[in-house]
């Protein structure tokens, strides 16, 4: 037998064989084609290990997959309408065992992959990040760009009252928080200080993204201020 087909064996071997935390700082799949009902639930194990991120594409019909970790809530992932597939990178940044996956809202969910990014050993309580994310703040800065996207979208679809009373009010707080998240490698006073308030200014449009949601050329850029709302609930918690 050649030396490179013996290599490759050998690492087919290995990645079905040794335990999940052995390949540090890896990507792993984890699960794929879970089907939960509405109100149901899957909780993922895994040898105790420290995940920087889970990446999840989900099939529904206008539903909410919520990601929970050490018994918090990391995230949701919102599915539009039609049975649209939908893929979200949730921050979890925790030692854990395990992963939770809850079907909160909507029709029957389909998780087709569920993906761990930046996977090591528990120990050290070292914590870097192996996925495109160098950072928590890394991550605000890529959402609050996808959140001023979304907010430019809705514009023309907006009426004057709802645009000085909700939408404008929130591109000001997702410019800030873009831009002091820019500007700082870690997180700190001040990201905290913008983070809080762009939620604040999230939870006051409520109403508005409810109606939004309601409306098929509004839905995704609804759901992706939602999902810039669920991720500052989960980094602040």
């Amino acid at each position: 037998m050649r030396p490179s087909a013996f290599i490759s064996i050998l690492i087919i071997f290995l990645s079905v064989c040794t335990p999940l935390f052995s390949n540090a700082g890896s990507e792993v799949t984890i699960a794929s084609n879970i089907v939960l009902a509405m109100g149901g639930a899957r909780t993922i194990n895994l040898n105790e290990s420290y995940i920087d991120s889970v990446q999840i594409t989900v099939e529904g019909n206008n539903s909410i997959t919520q990601v929970w970790c050490n018994g918090k809530p990391k995230g949701s992932i919102f599915s539009g309408p039609r049975s649209s597939l939908k893929t979200t990178t949730i921050l979890i940044q925790e030692n854990t065992t395990h992963i939770e996956l809850r079907n909160t809202s909507g029709s029957v969910v389909r998780v087709q992959l569920v993906r761990v990014l930046g996977l090591q050993a528990a120990e050290p309580m070292v914590r870097p990040s192996f996925n495109r994310f160098a950072s928590a703040n890394s991550l605000l800065v890529h959402r609050a760009g996808m959140m001023l996207q979304s907010l430019h979208e809705l514009k023309p679809q907006t009426n004057y009252a709802n645009l000085g009373a909700y939408l404008l009010p929130m591109r000001k707080a997702a410019a800030e928080l873009y831009s002091v998240a820019s500007a700082n490698a870690e997180p700190n006073s001040r990201v905290r200080v913008a983070m809080i308030e762009l939620l604040t200014r999230i939870y006051d449009a409520q109403a508005f993204l409810n109606s939004s949601l309601e409306t098929d050329t509004a839905f995704d850029d609804a759901v992706e201020i939602i999902t810039m709302r669920e991720t500052l609930s989960a980094m602040l918690n």
